[in-house]
């Protein structure tokens, strides 16, 4: 069973077994109080015995990305006949999301001023000016999809970004996304979209987009641990803290050594 699963997530761990036991929240039927969980006990033959599957939080919303089902075979040795399945890939808990948003040991932000190396192929530039957009456009959730995929094109075209995204708030009535999350292929990329920011160096049209939606207000740079699913679970609130402790753990400069062996 984890062998067709990894196969059918291209390598991605997982991990299963067999429980007899079910973890419920108070209020189901398991006697447990209002609100806190408790656990109900199944013989190994009962339908509730289940097999319970593990798989990092980050690889399942990057397998939900691709689609929603997966489909896979059991049993194909030599002298096993196989048998295909498809699942439904769950939800992300929640729960996982905020875990990832509130770690303390990777940073989920590091901010990245000139000269330095971002961390990870995704970046957040922002906060944004305030009323960026809708100072501009009469504002609905299609007019800034349509916006959204308009701009991805272009920093796919100028960037070689992935795709771009909006998240973030600055307050609970606000319509303006706060960042602009892009997505890159790879670390390098993301590396050299840093260098061309740092000599100004852009296609006129992605110049052209930044002056006409962001005018010439300095904004920060963030190298960025996070999917944005996990960004999307941020109370507006808690913004504030996560900028604070990226300022605290900026990306690096340079290896020297490195650069002198390259020279």
């Amino acid at each position: 069973l984890e062998d067709g699963l990894r196969r059918a997530l291209r390598g991605t761990p997982v991990a299963c077994r067999f429980t007899t036991s079910r973890r419920i929240v108070g209020g189901g039927g398991g006697g447990g109080a209002k609100g806190k969980p408790s656990y109900v006990h199944h013989s190994p033959d009962e339908e509730g015995a289940s097999t319970l599957f593990t798989i990092e939080a980050a690889d399942l919303v990057v397998a939900r990305r691709k689609g929603l089902h997966i489909s896979f075979s059991l049993g194909d040795g030599d002298e096993q006949r196989p048998l295909a399945l498809k699942i439904q890939l769950p939800v992300c808990p929640p729960g996982a999301l905020y875990r990832m948003v509130e770690s303390r040991v990777t940073p989920p932000l590091r901010t990245r001023d000139a000269g330095t190396l971002f961390q990870h192929s995704n970046v957040l530039i922002g906060p944004l000016p305030a009323n960026w957009m809708t100072d501009k456009i009469v504002h609905s959730s299609s007019e800034e999809e349509r916006l959204r995929r308009a701009s991805s094109l272009l920093w796919k075209g100028c960037v070689q970004a992935e795709d771009i995204h909006f998240v973030g708030k600055r307050d609970k009535g606000d319509r303006n996304p706060m960042f602009l999350y892009i997505e890159f292929p790879g670390l390098e990329e993301a590396r050299t979209f840093g260098a061309n920011l740092d000599r100004k160096s852009f296609q006129p049209a992605l110049a052209a987009f930044w002056s006409r939606w962001m005018g010439d207000r300095p904004v920060h740079l963030w190298s960025c641990a996070l999917l944005t699913e996990a960004l999307e679970v941020v109370p507006f609130k808690n913004w504030k803290g996560l900028m604070e402790l990226g300022m605290q753990s900026p990306c690096p400069l340079p290896d020297p050594v490195a650069n002198a062996g390259s020279a």
